[in-house]
């Protein structure tokens, strides 16, 4: 009898034991599946928000780059009006040019004397007449035993150039062998738009304002000659557009590797594309619209 009840409730036991057992299958399954389940919500949460900042980016690119030129290159507009940038000299005598002087440090001085526009004329078009000057004070120490006089002089600075606001391109530039005879067309394409924009010198001088020359000690002598370049520049633009830029490229700006990607032989038509920090400085930039 007492085998019976060990053996009973050895049975029972068992049939607890497995029916504890079997009660916690489902348990672990349930588990084990909302633990995929959470894993799996997480996974798709993160690719989704992979995705949209995928997208955002993407979509932040294609708006900067639908952007104006410069808007999407953050340019800083100011006034042209008596800036002063470098300027180099020299001095020839019989075509050779005289070395061992000493020039002072005397900068270009750019002054924008009158700006105006026109009427839109018959083809919808307006013409800008930009006049400015740049003077410059040629200032040199010569020693009598390097040259007791010279026949003639040249400076060189930066000239006034057009650019478009919308696509960076260069518009005209004012440099002798482009601007000083004929007409400089070109073509503007942005946001389904074309514009076709002719640029023509009208007036060009170049003038000594004064030449004075005096003894420092017998050894050395000095002069000192003022010039004074002028032009007037004329713009024919359709009258909606509103894009042209005056700039100067700021020549104290020391780039080599932006001086080998342009060809300044062809320079008139090449395009900005986007600038860095650096590039920014290195121009001084105005809106024409601005002037009106």
């Amino acid at each position: 009898m007492k085998n019976k009840i060990i053996a009973m409730l050895m049975a029972s036991a068992v049939i607890m034991l497995s029916a504890c057992s079997a009660a916690q299958e489902p348990a672990e399954a349930e588990a084990s599946e909302e633990e995929t389940t959470t894993v799996e919500e997480s996974e798709t949460e993160e690719t989704t928000e992979t995705t949209a900042a995928a997208t955002e980016t993407e979509t932040e690119e294609t708006t900067d780059m639908n952007l104006p030129w410069a808007e999407r290159n953050g340019i800083v507009f100011e006034s042209l009006q008596g800036i002063e940038l470098p300027a180099s000299d020299t001095i020839y005598q019989d075509g050779e040019v005289i070395e061992e002087v000493v020039f002072a440090d005397n900068p270009a001085v750019y002054k924008i004397t009158g700006i105006t526009v026109s009427e839109p004329d018959e083809d919808g078009n307006v013409v800008y007449t930009l006049d400015y000057t740049i003077e410059h004070t040629l200032d040199v120490t010569i020693p009598y035993d390097v040259a007791d006089s010279f026949s003639g002089s040249t400076y060189y600075m930066q000239l006034i150039c057009v650019y478009d606001y919308y696509t960076g391109t260069v518009l005209a530039g004012t440099g002798t062998y482009i601007l000083r005879d004929d007409p400089v067309v070109a073509t503007v394409e942005y946001d389904g738009n074309v514009y076709e924009i002719t640029t023509s010198v009208t007036e060009f001088s170049d003038e000594c304002l004064s030449n004075d020359w005096w003894d420092i000690d017998d050894n050395t002598w000095e002069c000192e000659k003022q010039y004074a370049m002028t032009w007037q520049l004329t713009i024919t633009a359709p009258a909606d557009y509103d894009g042209l830029i005056l700039g100067i490229f700021d020549q104290d700006y020391d780039d080599e590797e932006d001086e080998e990607e342009i060809n300044w032989e062809d320079w008139l038509t090449y395009d900005f594309g986007e600038f860095d920090e650096d590039d920014n400085e290195a121009y001084h930039f105005t809106l024409v619209k601005d002037l009106i």
